[in-house]
């Protein structure tokens, strides 16, 4: 059936972008863990410094990356059913 080629097409394309969002999101995890280190008062390395404020903004960008893409899925699957119809 028809409907059912499109969706195996739309879970595939699903399938795909996810594993290429984890490809682009390991270097954040990446950065994430090497700068959670405390931050005291007498020693702030300067990479730390310069890169905190990169992790404050990318992480919770990234973070808002994968629910979008998988949204992405069900309104594809909508505009199937409704091109059917």
């Amino acid at each position: 059936m028809l409907l059912q080629a499109d969706l195996h097409l739309l879970f595939q394309l699903f399938l795909h972008v996810q594993s290429k969002l984890k490809t682009l999101l390991q270097p954040l995890n990446v950065l994430q863990n090497v700068l959670h280190v405390p931050l005291n008062a007498l020693h702030v390395p300067l990479a730390v410094l310069l890169m905190r404020p990169a992790k404050l903004l990318l992480v919770p960008l990234a973070m808002l990356l994968v629910p979008l893409a998988m949204l992405l899925v069900p309104l594809a699957m909508l505009l199937v059913q409704l091109q059917t119809q």
